[in-house]
């Protein structure tokens, strides 16, 4: 009858504690929804955010004259690249430097359009220094 009685003793002290487990699993359940929904909603909002905030292209009209003018020559090297090279070439031809000097300038600052130096002289030129 001991093993009885002390059964019947810890029946309550079971109740309560499974009581407080399904209370304390369903709060644990709650907060990390809640943390989900809020990284789910930061990510989307950072998201969001550097879509609205990111600079938009522009491109000058002369850099399509310029960039024609490679294609037209099958000049291959990177736009950008050209497009600086290319701003650096017209000013030192604004400043009265001998073509040949300033393909010598535009290869030395621009290493990576090596072998190109005269087709982008010539094409910034034509499209960004025609004076």
């Amino acid at each position: 009858m001991y093993v009885v009685l002390r059964t019947y003793e810890l029946k309550p002290q079971l109740i309560v504690r499974h009581k407080f487990m399904t209370i304390t699993r369903g709060l644990a359940a709650a907060a990390i929804f809640a943390r989900r929904c809020i990284v789910k909603t930061t990510l989307v909002a950072a998201v969001v955010l550097g879509i609205w905030l990111a600079p938009t292209a522009y491109a000058a009209p002369q850099d399509q004259t310029f960039l024609s003018f490679l294609a037209a020559h099958k000049v291959a090297v990177d736009t950008n690249a050209a497009i600086n090279a290319a701003h650096i070439a017209c000013a030192q031809i604004a400043n009265g430097q001998p073509l040949s000097t300033v393909a010598a300038i535009v290869s030395e600052r621009m290493p990576t359009i090596s072998g190109a130096e005269y087709w982008i002289t010539a094409g910034a030129q034509q499209a960004y220094c025609p004076n």
